[in-house]
């Protein structure tokens, strides 16, 4: 701010100027005013750089430290509380990068949350592994945070916002605490980053055997029991998001769409060929590092 010339004005610095005086006041609330300023006066931090610093110390590549991370919670329970703190008129200003961030984001901080109010996971439901996060009552809806002035849970989050984003991406980006889910990474999406961070997350997705691979003896395709849960999900991705005609099943949008992703050499040989389609177990086991499976039993 410009500074106001008061050196030229006779008997202006005098202290009997009450003129003078009202100056001093005036500068002095300003000077209150910004230095109470409440937190959420300032910019939403769209680097998300409180969940990056936690993600550094413990997201690993053959999974998550839970066991670590939940001595030391402080920094994650900082981060969530920037996204309570986030109001629904600032995020309708957000940009439609800006939005997608804050919601994977979201997504991965809450489950990881989920998963350390429980931890370590013993649970006795026979369907699931007994560390599975299956083990935790209403999984989904088990925790809820409000982010953006509204109330929202994994669930919300994951059907009620991303999907609906029609972005198929975000089902290997958010980490739902499963082995055979996507892979938590070391830094949080930003809105700058996050489309080149998506494409690049599905590309090591179904680079994984487990999530797709091909068997010309068979003559078979298994892929991710994901595309068997959201086969529709996918058709969206491979054209102009209209239903074609006659309708595909759902083996067949699911077919259309991981070809993409295999090698050339594979795509050339599938040429003509309708390989059936398997779907693969999905490992339900919780995602944890081997490290922190010896130091949570």
């Amino acid at each position: 701010m410009n500074q106001i010339a008061t050196d030229n004005i006779p008997g202006f610095h005098s202290i009997q100027n009450p003129f003078w005086r009202l100056w001093v006041i005036f500068a002095g609330l300003i000077s209150m005013t910004l230095a109470l300023a409440p937190e959420a006066a300032f910019a939403f931090d769209h680097s998300h750089k409180l969940f990056s610093a936690e993600l550094r110390k413990y997201a690993k590549s053959d999974g998550v430290q839970y066991a670590e991370w939940k001595k030391n919670h402080s920094g994650l329970d900082k981060y969530l509380e920037t996204l309570s703190a986030l109001t629904d008129d600032e995020y309708k200003e957000f940009d439609a990068q800006q939005k997608k961030s804050l919601w994977l984001n979201a997504y991965n901080a809450m489950a990881v949350k989920l998963v350390m109010d429980h931890y370590p996971l013993m649970g006795d439901n026979p369907d699931y592994p007994r560390n599975s996060v299956r083990q935790i009552p209403n999984t989904w809806d088990a925790i809820s945070w409000k982010i953006a002035g509204r109330d929202v849970t994994l669930y919300t989050i994951a059907h009620d916002i991303l999907r609906r984003d029609r972005d198929c991406r975000a089902h290997f980006a958010i980490v739902p605490a499963t082995r055979s889910g996507g892979t938590l990474q070391t830094k949080a999406y930003e809105p700058r980053t996050v489309e080149a961070e998506l494409n690049e997350i599905t590309r090591e997705f179904l680079a994984k055997k487990e999530n797709l691979s091909c068997d010309f003896d068979k003559g078979t395709l298994t892929v991710s029991q994901i595309f068997k849960w959201f086969p529709l999900d996918f058709l969206v991705c491979t054209g102009d998001g209209k239903m074609p005609m006659p309708p595909p099943t759902d083996d067949e949008i699911v077919r259309a769409y991981v070809k993409q992703f295999l090698p050339q050499e594979t795509k050339e040989k599938l040429e003509g060929k309708e390989m059936k389609i398997i779907y693969a177990y999905y490992d339900w086991s919780l995602n944890e590092t081997a490290s922190s499976k010896s130091t949570s039993r």
